[in-house]
Order: C-alpha cells, then sequence, then structure tokens
C-alpha cells in the first residue's frame, strides 16, 4: 500500500494531572434494563443509520434518524431479542450464557472486517462491555441461533414432511413429480456451448454451463440425493434426473416449503418473556484487532471460511473449549485440512496446512492439555506425525527416531506425559502384516521408547485402547487379524514397561468395530460385529481387580457398528452406526449407567441424519457428533450436539464463519445498505428456490433473512436500494411473476405491494431513480421484453413506460446517470445479440438512442457496466460465439461518442463477471469463457481517460481470493471495499472482501504542528489531508531515549485531544499523532536520522 505521508511529533514535559480514564469491566455490572436497551440500542441504530446508503439521485437531503426509525422500532427490536433469548430456553433447554456472550464478543473483536464501523458503534455505547454484551451481541447470537435450531426441529415441520412423504409416495418419476409438488423446477447443466430451444409446453427450464469438472462434480454432488425425500433450511425437497449424458445432466426438483421462519415465530413471540434478566456477571470489552482497522490495499479477507470437507473417520480430540477435526478419509484420502469447532459459539476455525502431516487416514490421535498430537495412518503407510498448539495454529512434527514402524490403524493413548501407540498393521504389503508392537511419545523431549512385546496381545487391528489413570495402565481390546477375531487384550503399564493379560472370563465376545471408553478406573466396551452379526452387548472391565461383568442388554440400543461412544463422567452415550442387518443405519444412541447397569434411549427429536463411521466428543455439558456418511459412501460434514440435561439436540454450523451464509447459489440479487450486504433468492444446484442473508462486514457475521410470513422466493429478479427499503421485482420459482415487494431492515420484514401493469418475467433490469424503481426488458421463455414501468413508493403507483424501438432483450445491463435510465447490450430468445442500447428519461416519458459514433462496443450480453458519475464504461461478455475483452466509454452528453478501451494488460476475455467503480477505478473480477468450460478467480482494475485508459496496477491479488466462479455478485461499500459473494463454482457459498483502496484514501498528509491549548493539557494539531480521524501515541521518556508508544486515543474525530496525566519526576512525554482513514494510517514519521519509526502497537 502507498503512503507518502508525514507526522509531526511534539515532546513536552507536563506538570498537571488528572486520574487516567478506563474502560467499565472491572467490577460486576448490574443488567441493563428495559429503558437503558432502548436507548443504547437506538445509539447503535444512529451508527448504522449515519452509515446507511442515502442514494444520491434521491431528491432532498437525507433525512434525520429519528424520522425514520421512529422510538417505538427500537423499543419492538429490544422487546424482540428479549423474547428470542426467552425462547431458547424454554423451547431448546439452552439459554444464552455468559460464556457464549463473551466468546463472541471476542471473536467479533478478532474477526471483523470493518474495525472503524465497530470502533464507532462501541464509542455510542460508551465503551461499557456490559451494554456491548446484552444490547449489541445478544440480540445477534439470540436471532442466529433461533432461526438455526428451528430451521431442522422436526417438532415445527412434521405437517409439511408428511405432505411431501404423502405426495411422494404417489410419484414414480419425473412427470409425477410435477403434478403433486407445491413447488416445481428444471435445471440443465450442459458443457455445450449451444442449447436447444424449449419446446412449447415444456415446464420453464434453466440451463447452466459448466467444464466437464464442474458437470463432474455435480454428478457426485447429487448421488444419493435424487429420487429421495431430502430437507433444506427452507423446504422438503426430492430432485429427479431427467436426462443424463455425458455433455448434459437435466434435474427436475420438487419442493414443499417449511413454514417460513417469520411466519412462525410471529405466532410465537407473544408466548416468551420479554423481561430482562435480574443481574450479569462482568463482561470483558470487545478489544479490535489492530489490522482489522484498515483496508490494506489490493488484499483479500474471507467472508467466511469453509467447515472441513465431509469425512468419514477424523482424529478429533476435546481441548476444553473446541473440537478438533483432522484428516480422515474419503472417497480418496483427504488432505491435510482441519478445523476447530468452538460450540460457544457455533463456529469454525480453519488449521493451517503449514507444517502439518502429509495426508493419510487410520491414524489416531491424542490431546496432551496443550497439543494435539497425530501419528501413524494409511495412504502411504508411514510413522510419521506431528504436535499441533491450537493456541497459535502451528504444527510441529514429531520425531521419526526410534519411533514404532509405519503402518495404519493404531491406537492412542495419553498417559498424562506420554503418547502410547500400539498395534495396526503394515498395509504396504499383501496381504497385509498385523502388528503388535508400539511405542510411547514424549513430547517434552521429542523422543520415543518402544513398547515392550513380552506379554504383548496377538499382533492385531481394528482393537480399542483406552487409559485407565487410576490403574496407570493401558488397556488394549478386541479386534482382529488376517483370520481371527479376539476377546483378549493385555494391560500396559508405562512406569514398568510391562504387559499384563486380561482375564477372558466373563469378557465379551470377539469383535472388531466396537467402542471403548475409559470411565477413569474402568473400561466400558459396546457394540460391534464379528463378520456374521451386529452386537448390542459389551462388558466393563475393571483393571483393578482384573474382572469383567456385562453391560445389560435388556433396554440396548439394536446391534451395530461404526458407531460412537463417549463418558460423560457418570454415563456413557453411544449413538449413529450401521447394522448389516437391512441394512440400517442409526440416527439413534443410548445413555448407559454402568452403576445401574441400566439403559435410557435418548432423544432423536432434532437429531442430525443417521450415519455411520462419525466422530464424537464430551464437551463436559454436551456430546459434539459429526461427520461420516449416509451408508452409500456419500461423506457428510454436519453433525449436532445432545444434552444429556435437557435431553435435546441441536446442529452444528455448517460454515466456520458464525452465523451461517446463505445456500451457494446464482440468479440471487444483492444490494449494499451502508452496513450490511444483502442476499436474496436465487436457486441451488437442484434447482431449490432459497431465502437470503445479510453480510455485515463489522461485526464479521451473517444473520438469515427469511421470506417472512408470504414465503416470497424467487430467481432472476431485479432488486433496488431505496436508502430505507430493499424493493424486488420479478423473477422465477417454477413459473414467472410480476409481483413486487419490499423488505424494510427497520420493520424486519417482507410485505406485499402489487401486481406490475407488465407481464411476468425474469432477468429485467431496475434502476432507482431517486423517486422510483424503473423496471424493463427480461424474458419468460417465450418472449423477450422491451416494455417496463416505473413504480413510486411514495404514492404507491405503477406507470407504464414509453415505448422504444429497441428490441426485446435480457441479459442486458441498465445504469442511471442522475437523470435518464441507460440501456445497453443483451439478446432475444431467436439468438439476435445486441450491441446498441437507448437512454430513458422519466421526467419526459421517453427514449434517446445511445451514440454509435467512435468505438462502441460490439454486440454482447452477459457484460459489465458501470456509471463513473459523467461516464458508462461497458465491458466483456459473449457475442453468443465468443467471450470478450473489449469495451468501451461514452459520455454522459447525447452527441458524445465512445472511446474503445484499451486491451493492453486487459483481463482475459470473459462473460458473466462483476464490475464495480471505486470512485477512481472499475474493479472487474471473476467470470467464465467457453461457455463455463473455463472459470476465472481473477480480476484488474481500470482507470478509464480520454484515450482509451489504462489497466494500470496488474491483476488483482489472488492471496486469499474467493474460489474462481461466476454468475456472482459484487458490491462496493463506498469505505475501500468490494464484497464478492456467491455464483457457480466450487465453495461459493464464501465469498471475500476485497480491498481496493482509490487513490482518494491513499497519501495521507502529515500534521502541520502540535501545540498545547491554554490549559496546558488539551493537545490539538492542523488538518490532515486525506484523513478523516486521527491516533494518538504517548510515549514516555525515562533516561533513555526509546521509541515505544502506546497508544492514547483513537479514531478522533476533532483534531484535539486532552490528556492531564502527570509524567514522573524525571519522565517527560513524548506525543505522536497520525491520520487514519478507511485504507490505513499514516506512518509515525522518522527519527532523527531519517529511519521511519516503527509502530509496534497500532491503535485498534
Amino acid at each position: 500500500m502507498h503512503r507518502s505521508m508525514s507526522t509531526f511529533a511534539l515532546a513536552l514535559a507536563l506538570s498537571l494531572a488528572s486520574p487516567g480514564a478506563s474502560r467499565a469491566g472491572d467490577a460486576a455490572p448490574n443488567a441493563p434494563s428495559f429503558e437503558d436497551r432502548v436507548a443504547a440500542t437506538r445509539a447503535i441504530e444512529r451508527v448504522s443509520w449515519a452509515h446507511r446508503v442515502w442514494p444520491e439521485q434521491n431528491p432532498g437531503p437525507k433525512p434525520s434518524f429519528e424520522s425514520v426509525v421512529p422510538d417505538d422500532a427500537s423499543r419492538r427490536k429490544v422487546e424482540n431479542a428479549l423474547r428470542m433469548s426467552a425462547a431458547l430456553d424454554a423451547i431448546w433447554h439452552r439459554p444464552i450464557t455468559h460464556g457464549q456472550l463473551q466468546a463472541e464478543m471476542d471473536r467479533i473483536g478478532r474477526e471483523t472486517k470493518d474495525g472503524a464501523t465497530l470502533h464507532e458503534i462501541l464509542d455510542a455505547l460508551g465503551d461499557d462491555p456490559t451494554l456491548e454484551a446484552e444490547v449489541l451481541v445478544r440480540p445477534i447470537l439470540a436471532d442466529r441461533l433461533l432461526r438455526s435450531w428451528y430451521a431442522f426441529d422436526p417438532r415445527f415441520h412434521a405437517e409439511v414432511r408428511a405432505q411431501a412423504e404423502a405426495a411422494l409416495r404417489k410419484v414414480s418419476g419425473p412427470a409425477d413429480l410435477r403434478a403433486v409438488a407445491a413447488r416445481y423446477a428444471e435445471v440443465t447443466w450442459t458443457t455445450r456451448a449451444d442449447t436447444q430451444p424449449r419446446l412449447p409446453g415444456q415446464p420453464a427450464r434453466e440451463t447452466v454451463h459448466v467444464d466437464a469438472d464442474e458437470l463432474a462434480e455435480i454428478l457426485e454432488e447429487l448421488k444419493g440425493r435424487t429420487g429421495t425425500p431430502l430437507e433444506s433450511e427452507s423446504a422438503f425437497y426430492r430432485s429427479d434426473v431427467i436426462e443424463s449424458a455425458p455433455d448434459t445432466l437435466t434435474i427436475a426438483t420438487g419442493s414443499w416449503p417449511k413454514t417460513p421462519f417469520g411466519a412462525w415465530w410471529q405466532a410465537e413471540a407473544p408466548k416468551q418473556s420479554a423481561a430482562p434478566a435480574a443481574g450479569t456477571s462482568a463482561y470483558s470489552p470487545i478489544q479490535i484487532d489492530a489490522l482489522s482497522a484498515y483496508c490494506a490495499n489490493d488484499t483479500w479477507v474471507p467472508t467466511s471460511q469453509a467447515v472441513p470437507s465431509p469425512r468419514v473417520s477424523p482424529e478429533t480430540v476435546w481441548t476444553g473449549s473446541e473440537m478438533i477435526v483432522w484428516s480422515g478419509s474419503m472417497p480418496t484420502p483427504d488432505t491435510t485440512s482441519g478445523a476447530r469447532y468452538n460450540p460457544v459459539t457455533d463456529s469454525w476455525t480453519p488449521m493451517t496446512l503449514t507444517g502439518a502431516p502429509q495426508l493419510r487416514y487410520g491414524v489416531d490421535a491424542v490431546w496432551t492439555g496443550t497439543e494435539m498430537i497425530v501419528w501413524g495412518g494409511g495412504g502411504t503407510n508411514t510413522n510419521t506425525g506431528g504436535r499441533y498448539d491450537p493456541s497459535t495454529d502451528t504444527w510441529v512434527a514429531t520425531s521419526t527416531i526410534g519411533a514404532p514402524s509405519a503402518r495404519q490403524g493404531p491406537t492412542a493413548v495419553w498417559s498424562g506425559t506420554e503418547m502410547i501407540v500400539w498395534g495396526g498393521y503394515d498395509s504396504s504389503v499383501f496381504p497385509a502384516i498385523y502388528l503388535n508392537t508400539g511405542g510411547r511419545y514424549n513430547p517434552s523431549t521429542d523422543t520415543w521408547v518402544a513398547t515392550s512385546t513380552i506379554g504383548a496381545p496377538t499382533a492385531r487391528g481394528y482393537h480399542r485402547s483406552v487409559w485407565v489413570g487410576s490403574a496407570g495402565v493401558m488397556v488394549a481390546w478386541g479386534g482382529h487379524d488376517a483370520t481371527t477375531f479376539y476377546q483378549t487384550g493385555s494391560r500396559y503399564s508405562p512406569s514398568t514397561n510391562s504387559w499384563n493379560a486380561m482375564s477372558v472370563v466373563g469378557a465379551p465376545s470377539a469383535r472388531e468395530f466396537f467402542t471403548a471408553v475409559s470411565t477413569g478406573s474402568r473400561m466400558i466396551v459396546w457394540g460391534g460385529d464379528n463378520s456374521s452379526a451386529d452386537l448390542n452387548d459389551g462388558g466393563i472391565y475393571d483393571p483393578g481387580s482384573g474382572a469383567w461383568s456385562a453391560t445389560a442388554t435388556s433396554g440396548a440400543p439394536s446391534g451395530r457398528h461404526g458407531h460412537t461412544a463417549i463418558w460423560t463422567g457418570t454415563e456413557m452415550i453411544v449413538w449413529g452406526g450401521w447394522a448389516f442387518a437391512g441394512p440400517t443405519l442409526f440416527g439413534s444412541g443410548g445413555r448407559y449407567d454402568p452403576n445401574t447397569n441400566l439403559w435410557i434411549i435418548p432423544s432423536s427429536s432434532g437429531a442430525p441424519a443417521a450415519r455411520r463411521n462419525h466422530v464424537a466428543v464430551w464437551t463436559g455439558t454436551e456430546m459434539i457428533v459429526w461427520g461420516g456418511d449416509d451408508g452409500a459412501f456419500h461423506d457428510k460434514n454436519t453433525g449436532g450436539r445432545y444434552s444429556p440435561a435437557s435431553d435435546s439436540w441441536v446442529p452444528t454450523s455448517t460454515v466456520a464463519t458464525a452465523g451461517s451464509p446463505p445456500t451457494a447459489r446464482w440468479g440471487f440479487s444483492t444490494i449494499w445498505t451502508g452496513t450490511q450486504m444483502w442476499v436474496w433468492g436465487g436457486f441451488d444446484v437442484s434447482g431449490v428456490e432459497l431465502n437470503g442473508g445479510a453480510f455485515d462486514p463489522a461485526m464479521a457475521s451473517w444473520a438469515n433473512i427469511d421470506s417472512g410470513q408470504w414465503g416470497v422466493s424467487y430467481a432472476y429478479h431485479c432488486a433496488v436500494w431505496t436508502g430505507t427499503q430493499m424493493l424486488v421485482f420479478g423473477g422465477y420459482d417454477g413459473e414467472y411473476w410480476n409481483t413486487l415487494w419490499y423488505f424494510d431492515p427497520s420493520l424486519g420484514g417482507w410485505d406485499f405491494l402489487s401486481f406490475a401493469p407488465i407481464a411476468a418475467r425474469e432477468k429485467a433490469t431496475a434502476v432507482w431513480t431517486g423517486t422510483g424503481m424503473i423496471v424493463w426488458g427480461g424474458e419468460n421463455g417465450g418472449t423477450a421484453f422491451n416494455d417496463g414501468a416505473i413504480y413510486t413508493p411514495s404514492g404507491g403507483t405503477w406507470q407504464v413506460i414509453a415505448a422504444t424501438t429497441l428490441a426485446g432483450r435480457y441479459e442486458h445491463t441498465a445504469i442511471w446517470n442522475g437523470a435518464s435510465m441507460w440501456v445497453w447490450g443483451g439478446h432475444d430468445l431467436a439468438s439476435n445479440v445486441y450491441g446498441n442500447g437507448a437512454m430513458y428519461t422519466p421526467a419526459s416519458n421517453t427514449w434517446t438512442g445511445i451514440s454509435t459514433k467512435g468505438g462502441v462496443p460490439s454486440a454482447r450480453f452477459l457484460h459489465s457496466a458501470v456509471w463513473t458519475g459523467s461516464q458508462m464504461i461497458v465491458w466483456g461478455g459473449t457475442d453468443g460465439t465468443n467471450e470478450l475483452s473489449t469495451g468501451g466509454i461514452v459520455p454522459n452528453e447525447i452527441l458524445g461518442g465512445w472511446t474503445a478501451m484499451t486491451a493492453t494488460d486487459s483481463p482475459v476475455a470473459r462473460a458473466q463477471h462483476t464490475a464495480v467503480w471505486d470512485g477512481g477505478e472499475m474493479i472487474v473480477w471473476g467470470g467464465e469463457s467457453g461457455a463455463g468450460s473455463r472459470v476465472y478467480g481473477d480480476g484488474k482494475r481500470y482507470t478509464p481517460s480520454p484515450v482509451g485508459g489504462t489497466w494500470p496496477r496488474g491483476s488483482v491479488s489472488s492471496l486469499d481470493a474467493p474460489t474462481a466462479r461466476y454468475a456472482h455478485k459484487a458490491v462496493w461499500t463506498g469505505n475501500g471495499r468490494m464484497i464478492v459473494w456467491g455464483g457457480i463454482g466450487q465453495n461459493t457459498q464464501l465469498g471475500g472482501v476485497y480491498c481496493a483502496c482509490p487513490s482518494s484514501l491513499l497519501g495521507v498528509e502529515g500534521a502541520s504542528g502540535l501545540s498545547w491549548a491554554a490549559d496546558k493539557a488539551t493537545l490539538g494539531w492542523g488538518s490532515l489531508n486525506g484523513s478523516g480521524r486521527f491516533n494518538v501515541y504517548r510515549g514516555t521518556v525515562n533516561g533513555a531515549w526509546t521509541w515505544a508508544h502506546p497508544c492514547l486515543s483513537s479514531n478522533l474525530a476533532a483534531g484535539s485531544v486532552a490528556d492531564s496525566q502527570v509524567p514522573s519526576v524525571g519522565q517527560f512525554f513524548h506525543y505522536l499523532v497520525s491520520g487514519r482513514n478507511d485504507c490505513g494510517e499514516s506512518t509515525l514519521g522518522t527519527d532523527s536520522s531519517g529511519t521511519p519509526r516503527p509502530n509496534p502497537s497500532p491503535c485498534p
């Protein structure tokens, strides 16, 4: 990032004293009253309103906050948040805890994508951590959890599920599905550049172009999902394959929408209490990560991270606060990827790949108290491993000197000082060689000691080992080798390096794929199979007495293998698994008390989908299950949390970011409100229509936007932001619509406005004029339209606009120049592609052709167009045969001609990309060519000029950029950031925030001088060019001259700061003032030698 800046510094000795200030949070405070919450909520909303985009075309100044957000709206918001908190306790028996709020506060400070706005919010709350927790964070967390848990809770969706199941019993193929489904849609995925016209009578069908690899990935994703009823957050649905060829896949989807959250909550909310809690505990304030406050030019940060990819049998440990998931096996071995799941915030944190062990499966892992140690594994048999420290997100390799031989399937336990591994098999030869060797690894010395083989159990794999702390031994039992199943085992004592055989009297029968847990004094084994039968019995082994006792079979779960078991401190909980009989996949389990020898069947309401070969950990209050597969080798990356205290389940998040982003999609809309990016509608891979979400960069989280009580959800609609509302017109959900809806953030809901006086359609364009929304063009599968209408919210009226000589078209562009809508390009259903356009002026209700003089761009569609404030830039797209890398610039003047854009250093030809205007440049990113055969994850920045402009800054950085995609969306936030999200490609549920500091935000200049006011306590300075705010640093000079300057005050709007703190005798204070804006902070100047001063502790 370029910063040619300086900072004046003034050193002064002070003799005035005043007490220092500190943030709240030292003593346990009282919980805010209802009125306190309303006042604090309005303070937050004032900050949001100050940032709210008021379109420049809107007539008159931006209204006052009070006129737009009445006090009653804030009171309802507070009341709603309190009712949501109460519902979490009343319905799911999981009240929001102090720990959850603190963890969410810490996460927000650490992960914020817009520290400057967050700083303003905290200032508005008086830097009061109790208000931060109760008024800022609690509503976000309560809304997120309530929506997430409602979405898949069968208690609320049983009726719709029954309707779907009853209808599907009548379905034998796609034709039947169309007849019985509540909603029906077809999607064709093809690698063909040409598309076949739809025949009369055929249902509407969307066609999506992909490359061969993507088509193969879609086929893989749809395996096991076609022909059977499935569930999404918003619907029950079934997808059937209509056509499957090497180059084409057509999917028909019938769906039955669930009751939208908004409709359910409208009825449920009055049943919940809105009374604030009587008391609270002290909170630590939100600490903003210093680097997040700025936007470093040409850098990306993700909107969210992915959870671990679907997998079976990953290595999993519980750290005391997080579940670590690493490696595992897939249809092919997974990479070294992994993540840490925090149940308090219901969020995932990806693990570093740097230094991680090579890919493998059949590995085991232990938790030492500070590190996870993994060792061994297959894929390529290995005797290597690694130690992972979650506090630093770093890996250190384990020594191989003296390590056991390479193997997969060993067991590992932690003794308190050492990891003990034993058994397994060498799969590098055929047949595999089973092993009875092992080793003890000491992480403090990074050394190995071999375990004795004298008296060791017979060589085997698929056994289980546990550490029994009361006896100081590892107990290894069961398993099999190439020919024999074992019911034998031994106790290993690391203190004597010796084995003692276990009695087989009363032992469970021989088995594999069973589970074993340690109670601290005993080992409990249960379940498994012996190749001919699945078992539902087990045994309890006491190493102190050497005796076995049987677990009860009365009331026990059905026999199974591939299940999990955890120890709670009083019970063993088993869950999931698979039985050969049927075969049967289980989504149920049992709770076993060894003291009473009794089983209790836990609730399955809200439990994860049935699975096998998953993992489970115990947190101290909950069992978390995750991963596995569905019995047909379709791996999962979903899970659930079970609370024995309330006998209830809630799901684990399916994305890393707190708050789930909307499902990956295309055909959706986005708008930027000034503080949030809203995503709405669209289709997923099966053609299921979707709801939406709001991404808040300051809070680094997503909030759900559901379809409200109306259940509105369309694809290929158009949307505009009015300054107070989002207006949504038209679209497609299996049929075409000409409806107009609005979403009001202050009211938090949808409402229907009217039907438009033009035909129903999709792929129309819309612009906001300042007083109305103009809709034009689009198609309905049979006709491409050249008409439109304007809707005026103030009067609630539609007016059909004047006719134009332009041919009907869609996939064109439309921009607003302050007085006219400019339409350009597009194509029709007869494959005619257009290289012309026109300007519509609503004041006169007339059309004027756009100039065709000069370097007018060639005919195209699926291109981009931006308005710079004085000219329109058109770039890229396709002519139906080839993608284009050309473009043109046309000025606002009617008589002005086009200027062809330079081709030098332009991006690779592409269509379905995005382009935004940052105030000085056009940023192009993503897109595709070759009818989806090539998908791009790159971009460039273009500066226009009268002679064709330049692409001056090279490529947009690819470091941490989103995955390649097309048909995505991008918004410009106005503070140096572009947000990219969605589209077609891999992992498009994840997006990115790109910092593109325009020249107007670079080059903050130094202060003109620092001086004391007459009170000798107020430090002042002159204005800084390019700076909106200031940071003040104060260093203490005590003898030696140093440059350690901690932050005294940050993000100041005024050019002064009061500081009456007094230096000690023999000391003096030295002050530095820097300028800051959304793109960064100025330097701290130079020392006497001209060396730039370091800034090791920048202000937040």
